[in-house]
Protein backbone atom coordinates (compact mmCIF):
# COMPACT_ATOMS: atom_id res chain seq x y z
CA UNK A 1 0.00 0.00 0.00
CA UNK A 2 2.78 2.40 0.96
CA UNK A 3 4.62 1.82 -2.31
CA UNK A 4 1.43 2.34 -4.32
CA UNK A 5 0.70 5.69 -2.65
CA UNK A 6 4.26 6.89 -3.17
CA UNK A 7 4.17 5.71 -6.78
CA UNK A 8 0.91 7.58 -7.44
CA UNK A 9 2.33 10.77 -5.95
CA UNK A 10 5.47 10.42 -8.07
CA UNK A 11 3.35 10.00 -11.20
CA UNK A 12 1.44 13.20 -10.42
CA UNK A 13 4.69 15.12 -9.91
CA UNK A 14 6.22 13.86 -13.16
CA UNK A 15 3.06 14.53 -15.18
CA UNK A 16 4.65 17.20 -17.39
CA UNK A 17 7.58 15.05 -18.45
CA UNK A 18 5.75 13.28 -21.30
CA UNK A 19 4.82 16.65 -22.81
CA UNK A 20 8.43 17.81 -22.79
CA UNK A 21 9.59 14.45 -24.13
CA UNK A 22 7.08 14.67 -26.98
CA UNK A 23 8.40 18.12 -27.88
CA UNK A 24 11.97 16.77 -27.81
CA UNK A 25 11.04 14.02 -30.24
CA UNK A 26 8.73 15.93 -32.59
CA UNK A 27 10.55 19.24 -33.12
CA UNK A 28 13.55 17.81 -34.99
CA UNK A 29 11.19 15.60 -37.02
CA UNK A 30 9.11 18.63 -38.00
CA UNK A 31 12.33 20.38 -39.00
CA UNK A 32 13.24 17.38 -41.12
CA UNK A 33 9.80 17.43 -42.73
CA UNK A 34 10.34 21.06 -43.67
CA UNK A 35 13.72 20.16 -45.07
CA UNK A 36 12.17 17.51 -47.28
CA UNK A 37 9.41 19.83 -48.53
CA UNK A 38 11.95 22.57 -49.24
CA UNK A 39 14.14 20.21 -51.21
CA UNK A 40 11.10 18.94 -53.13
CA UNK A 41 10.31 22.56 -54.07
CA UNK A 42 13.89 23.04 -55.27
CA UNK A 43 13.81 19.84 -57.32
CA UNK A 44 10.48 20.89 -58.83
CA UNK A 45 12.18 24.07 -60.01
CA UNK A 46 14.98 22.02 -61.55
CA UNK A 47 12.47 19.68 -63.21
CA UNK A 48 10.71 22.70 -64.71
CA UNK A 49 13.98 23.69 -66.36
CA UNK A 50 14.81 26.56 -64.02
CA UNK A 51 18.32 26.11 -62.74
CA UNK A 52 19.29 29.63 -61.80
CA UNK A 53 20.29 30.11 -58.13
CA UNK A 54 17.42 32.49 -57.46
CA UNK A 55 14.97 29.85 -58.73
CA UNK A 56 16.27 27.29 -56.22
CA UNK A 57 16.81 29.68 -53.33
CA UNK A 58 13.21 29.58 -52.05
CA UNK A 59 13.12 25.84 -51.55
CA UNK A 60 16.63 25.70 -50.11
CA UNK A 61 15.80 28.57 -47.76
CA UNK A 62 12.66 26.76 -46.60
CA UNK A 63 14.72 23.64 -45.95
CA UNK A 64 17.34 25.48 -43.91
CA UNK A 65 14.87 27.56 -41.89
CA UNK A 66 12.76 24.58 -40.87
CA UNK A 67 15.83 22.52 -40.00
CA UNK A 68 17.21 25.31 -37.84
CA UNK A 69 13.81 25.88 -36.23
CA UNK A 70 13.46 22.23 -35.30
CA UNK A 71 16.93 22.17 -33.79
CA UNK A 72 16.51 25.50 -31.99
CA UNK A 73 13.45 24.15 -30.22
CA UNK A 74 14.47 20.49 -29.89
CA UNK A 75 17.94 20.93 -28.35
CA UNK A 76 16.87 23.19 -25.44
CA UNK A 77 13.78 21.03 -24.90
CA UNK A 78 16.03 17.97 -24.62
CA UNK A 79 18.24 19.76 -22.08
CA UNK A 80 15.19 20.83 -20.05
CA UNK A 81 13.72 17.34 -20.19
CA UNK A 82 16.83 15.63 -18.81
CA UNK A 83 17.49 18.38 -16.26
CA UNK A 84 13.89 18.35 -14.99
CA UNK A 85 13.67 14.54 -15.02
CA UNK A 86 16.90 14.11 -13.04
CA UNK A 87 15.84 16.73 -10.49
CA UNK A 88 12.47 15.05 -10.06
CA UNK A 89 14.03 11.61 -9.67
CA UNK A 90 16.31 12.97 -6.92
CA UNK A 91 13.45 14.74 -5.12
CA UNK A 92 11.14 11.73 -5.38
CA UNK A 93 13.87 9.45 -4.04
CA UNK A 94 14.45 11.76 -1.09
CA UNK A 95 10.73 11.98 -0.38
CA UNK A 96 10.38 8.19 -0.58
CA UNK A 97 13.18 7.70 1.95
CA UNK A 98 11.71 10.27 4.33
CA UNK A 99 8.16 8.95 4.07
CA UNK A 100 9.29 5.35 4.50
CA UNK A 101 11.32 6.31 7.58
CA UNK A 102 8.40 8.27 9.05
CA UNK A 103 5.93 5.45 8.43
CA UNK A 104 8.30 2.93 9.99
CA UNK A 105 8.68 5.11 13.08
CA UNK A 106 4.95 5.80 13.40
CA UNK A 107 4.00 2.16 12.88
CA UNK A 108 6.48 1.00 15.52
CA UNK A 109 8.59 -1.04 13.10
CA UNK A 110 11.57 1.19 13.87
CA UNK A 111 12.53 2.35 17.35
CA UNK A 112 14.48 5.56 17.76
CA UNK A 113 16.63 5.94 20.83
CA UNK A 114 16.36 9.35 22.41
CA UNK A 115 19.61 11.16 23.29
CA UNK A 116 18.87 10.69 27.01
CA UNK A 117 18.51 6.93 26.62
CA UNK A 118 21.81 6.59 24.74
CA UNK A 119 23.67 8.68 27.39
CA UNK A 120 22.47 6.41 30.20
CA UNK A 121 23.68 3.26 28.48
Amino acid sequence: MRERLISEAAERITGTLPLIQTCVMLCPLLGLLGTVTGMIASFDQLAAGRSEPQDLAGGIGEAMITTAGGLFVGIPAMFLYFFYRNKLIAVIGSIQKSVTFLIDVLSGELKIDSPETSKEA
